[in-house]
């Protein structure tokens, strides 16, 4: 995994210009694909990128749910709001990874082995799906100090952009739905439409409930189910 981005100047390159200009227009990712397999994404970014205190802040908030209890490499308290504002999208990055509400909560609990592989990803190449942040407040909800988790979780995600849904992301997630109801394999809606957001933008789950998300065809998985 990456620890920098590299900058690549598009000023000569008018077809990726124009592209990128889209992008940042409609606010709108967009997957490069080759030969029906996608090679990179194009994600909008906030006009300010964060800055290494934004990132530094982020994992301050590691830790910070040590109560919540949670064990092993699958944290069963995570059961499937207020809104979180989207940030306003100019200049692009390449996303790689979609966090998944398992990886969060095992992070904010301060396991040592999430902690450690959530510090070698590069932050620039993470984004955050709604279905993750409904996930979070749930479990926050739970407790008798809610705000006390939710000012902790806002401050760990503030770094990432949010990716929203969309009808090709609905149509995967029927898809997939159907299957794993035929081969009676079925899980939580709310897992199967994060399989459908970072399929639809060819991205890699950051998640320790593999167990549930390699029932699902042709996902990245990191770490990589058994």
């Amino acid at each position: 995994m990456s620890s920098n981005l590299t900058s690549i100047d598009i000023s000569n390159n008018p077809d990726l210009l124009r592209l990128a200009e889209e992008v940042a227009a409609t606010k709108t990712p967009r997957k490069l694909t080759r030969d029906n397999k996608t090679v990179a994404v194009l994600m909008p970014v906030a006009p300010s990128t964060p800055t290494k205190t934004a990132y530094e802040a982020s994992l301050a908030a590691i830790g910070s749910w040590s109560d919540l209890g949670c064990g092993g490499t699958d944290c069963s308290c995570v059961s499937r709001t207020r809104r979180r504002k989207s940030a306003s999208y100019q200049t692009l990055t390449i996303m790689r990874y979609l966090l998944d509400a398992d990886w969060i909560i095992q992070v904010l609990a301060g396991h040592n082995e999430a902690v450690v592989a959530h510090k070698r990803i590069n932050p620039e190449e993470i984004a955050v799906s709604y279905i993750t942040i409904g996930e979070i407040y749930d479990v926050a909800f739970t407790y008798a100090n809610p705000q006390a988790h939710l000012q902790a979780f806002r401050q760990f995600l503030s770094p990432f952009p949010i990716l929203d849904l969309n009808e090709p992301i609905m149509e995967r997630f029927a898809d997939i739905r159907s299957l794993l109801r035929r081969r009676g394999e079925i899980i939580s809606d709310f897992d199967i439409l994060i399989g459908a957001t970072a399929w639809y933008y060819g991205l890699t789950v950051l998640t320790y409930n593999t167990r549930h998300f390699k029932r699902i065809p042709d996902l990245k998985l990191f770490p990589p189910a058994a």
